[in-house]
């Protein structure tokens, strides 16, 4: 059997592998309570990995037709699941050559509807809406064939009973109490949030879709050259993992430029003479531009006094890239790719007396103010957990449902405690094949505590192991 023959058996066989796991998932939907229930939420995990080894093998065929319709059946099955991955496919179709058929198109356009509203997106939503209709009057009611139409339909219908308005906040909504959530889970994946901005994992839609816009935009700018230092606001809480995330920024921004980004941190707290501060940050500065390679500075706690003096005055011409005098030089960091990330150890509305606040602020867009995810959700505290577990030396695959039911009912006073508690479980677990509750509970009365607070019952909560990935 020579290669082009393996491969047409190939994509045949696991086509119909494919048709017939679509026709279980019909069924499945039909007679169950929710398309989330176990067996429906494995059909479309089945499906999806076959889907992407059709997609594999379609590749492999170098037929334009075949990998087309491989490319929008895994869009389709993926838009609301991994929107971004889905709207990099439709891309891809965009690009073939020959050019796309009008009902690739329509259904391309369809797929980038549902996932922009997935992302929170839902002014590129609304165009993609707009783009179907006008697509659909043009070419007629009729699009693709029936078994297209089927396929489309039934993960409509799985859309549909998921409920997922395109300004809703959470990646994953929480419409049951939690242990009847995770009974339904063998798996729990960041996957379920779309596409992550780097390691730092957040449920919240809202942050994820201005954290990724501000980033393309600073990308954009860069490769052009800044006019004067780029400056943000981060709005959190203590303990929120404030650095943390100004690390993935850099990350991230690295990735885009294709160039190292230098990173630079600054705490006011550690610090007793606000002169030395500011010679510090202008010295810092100054040597890593030499590199000349993007340097993005964090000053931590920037509103912190030292002697009764806050460092907004000092802060000022820097930021505008205005002339200041340094070891009696006047020096500037106009024209500089300098990136500046200023956080707070108050809220904004407590520090209106500080000297020159109001016009350090005046200094920074308002679109450039980020707020970090709030914490107060049991889903998010149990999504931040997810992406805890399986970094650093100790990685874990697996963890008792029991013990992700108290990480998300335990009312944590910060990130950074939730962060100390899972790095201790990890060590307790670690010669052990999964996480359980009594290596994250901080002991039995911690556990009564937070049963008594949430009307639960931990001890009776559900006690299978979950795949995390």
């Amino acid at each position: 059997m020579n290669s082009k023959t393996s491969i047409a058996h190939a994509l045949s066989e696991t086509e119909a592998r494919i048709n017939a796991e679509l026709e279980e998932l019909d069924q499945v939907l039909s007679v169950a309570a929710t398309p989330l229930s176990g067996k429906a939420t494995a059909c479309v995990e089945e499906i999806i990995r076959d889907l992407r080894e059709l997609l594999a093998c379609a590749r492999q065929s170098e037929n334009r037709e075949d990998l087309g319709r491989a490319l929008l059946n895994l869009g389709t099955a993926l838009a609301d699941a991994c929107p971004a991955e889905a709207i990099d496919l439709t891309r891809e179709i965009d690009n073939l050559s020959p050019p796309s058929t009008d009902t690739e198109a329509v259904i391309a356009a369809d797929i980038r509807r549902i996932a922009y509203a997935c992302l929170g997106d839902p002014v590129r939503a609304r165009q993609q809406e707009v783009i179907v209709s006008r697509l659909r009057d043009d070419i007629g009611t009729t699009i693709g064939d029936s078994s297209a139409q089927r396929d489309q339909g039934l993960f409509a219908r799985l859309r549909a009973e998921r409920s997922t308005p395109a300004d809703r906040q959470y990646a994953v909504e929480l419409s049951e109490p939690l242990d009847e959530w995770l009974a339904s889970r063998t798996t729990i994946s960041l996957k379920d949030l779309g596409t992550p901005f780097g390691q730092f994992t957040s449920n919240d839609l809202h942050f994820y879709r201005n954290a990724t816009n501000l980033l393309d935009m600073l990308t954009v700018r860069l490769k052009k050259g800044l006019g004067k230092p780029d400056c943000y606001l981060l709005h959190a809480d203590p303990g929120s993992g404030k650095s943390f995330f100004v690390r993935q920024f850099q990350a991230q921004l690295g990735t885009k430029l294709e160039d190292d980004v230098i990173f630079l941190e600054c705490n006011l707290s550690a610090y007793q003479d606000m002169a030395q501060v500011g010679s510090d940050i202008v010295s810092d500065v100054l040597i890593a531009l030499t590199h000349h390679q993007p340097v993005l500075l964090f000053i931590d706690e920037v509103d912190a006094k030292l002697g009764g003096e806050s460092i907004f005055r000092r802060l000022i011409a820097p930021m505008n890239g205005d002339p200041f005098f340094f070891m009696q030089k006047p020096i500037s960091f106009a024209k500089q790719n300098l990136i500046v990330f200023f956080a707070l150890s108050a809220k904004p509305e407590d520090i209106g007396g500080a000297e020159k606040w109001p016009d350090f602020l005046s200094r920074i867009p308002p679109t450039h103010h980020i707020k970090l995810p709030e914490f107060g959700n049991p889903l998010c505290r149990i999504y931040r957990a997810v992406g805890m577990l399986q970094r650093g030396h100790f990685p874990v695959s697996h963890i008792e449902a029991a013990a992700l039911m108290y990480i998300g009912l335990r009312p944590w006073s910060s990130v950074r405690e939730l962060e100390h508690a899972v790095e201790a479980a990890k060590l307790r677990a670690a010669s052990s094949p999964a996480l359980e509750l009594a290596d994250i509970a901080l002991s039995p009365q911690d556990i009564d505590d937070v049963n008594d607070l949430c009307g639960s019952d931990i001890y009776a909560g559900p006690t299978h192991l979950v795949e995390i990935s």
